[in-house]
């Protein structure tokens, strides 16, 4: 079956090629920054060689946050996710990273390699979104524009403490926003409160690109 390849286009493009050879390849999707237009003007060029079809679009403001973006409003609009692949070596340093990210919480394989070989990075073929549940997305959206108590949420939620504090912590049988690693809670003034880690932000505006998250 042929396969589409999301691709980070950074200082070293070339190690793209050994996929080509590992994979039947009809498209290729190039996340860029700017600095790298010319790499990827290149590799566009060389893929027009083999047939294989090119989009691209560019990598701009806080790049794990862009990448995020990108790679998850591609998923959501891709009909056959087992056929989308992310390969990670031809970014740089962050763009690797956050596109290695990006496919672990879509579910997407990723991969990488040197100039003869293709790894399979080890990384769980399982969408985190589809393991937060709406009730937990509406409280990382309370969140969006900073830190708030139980207390607050729970009002503005129209929930009950009890049921707030499930959906946070969960139980045996669930993972809270906690154990996910979305959320972070402190004890001030006596009360609770609850703010979302690096990870919950990337997720959160992963799900609503035009969110403004802290």
């Amino acid at each position: 079956m042929e396969k589409t390849i999301i691709c980070p286009v950074g200082d070293r493009p070339e190690l793209l090629f050994p996929a080509l050879r590992e994979f039947s390849v009809k498209h290729v999707h190039l996340l860029v920054l700017d600095e790298y237009k010319q790499n990827a003007e290149q590799l566009e060029s060389d893929l027009k060689k083999f047939r294989i079809h090119t989009t691209k679009e560019a990598l701009a403001g806080n790049v794990w946050e862009d990448a995020f973006v990108k790679i998850n409003e591609f998923t959501r609009n891709f009909p056959d996710q087992d056929n989308l692949l992310v390969y990670v070596g031809t970014g740089d340093r962050t763009t690797q990273c956050a596109a290695t990210s990006a496919a672990f919480v879509n579910g997407l394989r990723a991969l990488t390699g040197t100039e003869d070989i293709v790894y399979v990075l080890p990384v769980m073929k399982f969408s985190y979104y589809n393991k937060i549940q709406d009730r937990k997305l509406h409280i990382m959206e309370q969140l969006a524009q900073g830190e708030k108590s139980l207390n607050d949420i729970s009002k503005a939620m129209r929930i009950s403490l009890s049921l707030l504090s499930y959906h946070v912590h969960g139980n045996r049988k669930s993972e809270g926003l906690i154990e996910m690693g979305i959320v972070d809670i402190s004890e001030k003034e006596n009360q609770t409160h609850i703010s979302l880690t690096p990870m919950g932000r990337l997720l959160l505006k992963g799900y609503m690109p035009e969110c403004e998250v802290c």
